[in-house]
């Protein structure tokens, strides 16, 4: 709507001889512009679907942990009090090793 009222304004101003050089480039930068908001509002759209993709796979993780590991092994926590350790890979060093249990004692 805005760059249709721009336009047109610009095309009427244009008419006159003496205006035509500079509003040429107005129109191109106001479509610059334009374009540029799109771009930037898909952008954010695709980032906010991704965050979202990210909460429901932390989710099932959690859920899956859950399942596999009850309260009482809590292992899965322990891993967790590292620094830089938190609940998406401490899942996926249990995924790697296994139950702890394999490992004797020492």
């Amino acid at each position: 709507m805005l760059y249709a009222t721009v336009t047109r304004k610009i095309e009427i101003m244009s008419e006159q001889s003496r205006y035509r050089p500079w509003l040429k480039e107005l129109l191109v930068s106001v479509w610059a512009i334009d374009a540029f908001t799109l771009q930037l509002r898909l952008l954010v759209k695709q980032i906010e679907f991704i965050e979202d993709q990210i909460s429901i796979i932390e989710e099932a993780i959690n859920k899956v942990m859950e399942e596999l590991h009850p309260k009482g092994a809590d292992y899965r926590y322990v891993l967790e009090t590292i620094p830089g350790i938190g609940p998406t890979l401490a899942a996926a060093i249990i995924g790697e090793i296994g139950g702890i249990n394999r490992f004797p004692a020492s």
